[in-house]
């Protein structure tokens, strides 16, 4: 039932509600990615898709799992960090090591249970 232009290419506008509730959770959120063209956090992502389908709360739930493990399998998708995801073929390879990677945040005493014993260590005479 899955309507395609190609192989990887999705067009919501070209679906009637009842042909829209019949695709997969992962198709979808194919379509909703392709269509906003920019990386979204995986909770808006499961809200549009959820809506769309017109899910309950409990059948979201029941199906979580399941949607999350696609979108790790599904080579179509990338993970950003921070739980957002984008399409793989928005990067470029060189581009997606920088900007999957995590960028270093600096270490603040309140943050690091290191930091104090280092300075004590630097600051008390042997």
């Amino acid at each position: 039932m899955v309507k395609k232009g190609s192989a990887s290419h999705v067009n919501l506008e070209q679906y009637s509600p009842e042909e829209l509730k019949e695709l997969s959770m992962i198709e979808l959120a194919y379509a909703i990615l392709e269509g906003k063209k920019q990386a979204t956090a995986f909770r808006d992502i499961v809200e549009e898709v959820s809506e769309t389908l017109g899910l309950s709360k409990e059948q979201v739930t029941v199906r979580l799992a399941q949607f999350y493990t696609d979108l790790n399998v599904d080579g179509r998708f990338i993970s950003l960090g921070e739980n957002r995801w984008g399409l793989r073929s928005w990067y470029p390879y060189e581009q997606i090591e920088e900007e999957v990677l995590p960028q270093p945040k600096p270490i603040s005493e309140t943050r690091s249970p290191v930091l104090p014993i280092i300075r004590y260590c630097i600051m008390t005479p042997p």
